[in-house]
């Protein structure tokens, strides 16, 4: 059966293929004593919002006229409900027990448009983070980006002991790995032709996604002494980090990249350690010992 890494990225390529182009950073800060902050930012490019608006309008049967749309447009300062702090609210309760949000505000830079909110943990031991991007899209976009269908949460778990040094524990989500903690993959084997097809539709989205990242960070309020984790600066610990304008702008960067087909998370290791712009930890569980 082979093990492809394009199995651990390959999902976001799916799910952004219909949101279009955004941004999303999340950074976990943990005190000694378990409790801490989650800083997130999403952005949407302002065009793929407009598209959406429009796939929109095309799926209410054109209920809404044009001049209308651009008469809501105009008169609302968020006419796509990028800062929504009800719905920020809603999410926060949605990240475990004890996790309520503290701050928020919207931010349009560089021709994208979205958020940034601060959220507050008493426990980090029941808190989840959902990886899946799309969770985050506005509520009025939310059956163009899924199709109107459920999709299976991606939440990343801690388990944190109290100590000198404390330890906390990373787990990322189970389906990501076999019994045996092997990537895992269907065990249908991908034609020549599929193949194909896929690396011409790859090369067809590079300029979609050129402006597209996604970063997971954990950062702990002390030092680290010891941990398995494959990046790490400093007090900080890296999940993702996927920069898909690096791994475009690098020569043979994206083939590299779209025909990598590691047998193991070792081998994956070496694949990603030479692409660059692309940083994802491929350990079930990240060890983390700091006082």
């Amino acid at each position: 059966m082979v093990k492809r890494l394009i199995i651990v990225l390959g999902i976001v390529f799916l799910l952004l293929f219909v949101a279009g182009c955004y941004q999303v950073k999340m950074l976990v800060k943990l005190n000694p004593d378990g409790s801490g902050t989650i800083e997130e930012e999403f952005l949407m490019s302002t065009g793929t919002l407009k598209e959406m608006g429009g796939m929109m309008e095309q799926m209410m049967g054109g209920m809404m006229d044009e001049e209308a749309v651009e008469s809501e447009e105009s008169e609302s300062d968020d006419p796509y409900g990028m800062f929504d702090e009800a719905k920020l609210k809603e999410e926060a309760a949605q990240m475990g027990e004890g996790v309520t949000y503290v701050s928020g505000s919207r931010v349009q830079s560089g021709g994208f448009d979205g958020y940034r909110a601060v959220y507050a943990f008493t426990d980090v031991n029941k808190l989840k983070v959902d990886q899946n991007p799309n969770e985050k899209m506005p509520s009025q976009f939310s059956d163009v980006s899924t199709g109107g269908e459920e999709e299976d949460d991606e939440f990343v778990t801690f388990n944190f002991t109290k100590g000198n040094p404390a330890k906390l524990v990373i787990t990322q989500p189970e389906d990501r790995y076999d019994e045996e903690g092997d990537l895992t993959s269907d065990d249908s084997e991908e034609s020549s032709e599929d193949d194909a097809m896929g690396a011409a539709m790859m090369g067809m989205m590079q300029d979609f996604f050129r402006d597209m990242r996604i970063v997971m960070e954990i950062e702990v309020q002390g030092n680290i002494v010891q941990t398995n984790a494959t990046y790490r600066e400093g007090s900080k610990i890296t999940l993702m980090d996927l920069d898909f304008g690096k791994l475009f702008d690098a020569p043979g960067g994206f083939e590299k990249f779209s025909q990598a087909q590691p047998d193991n998370v070792e081998d994956a290791k070496q694949v990603l350690k030479d692409l660059p712009g692309v940083k994802v930890e491929l350990n079930k569980e990240v060890v983390v010992q700091f006082r």
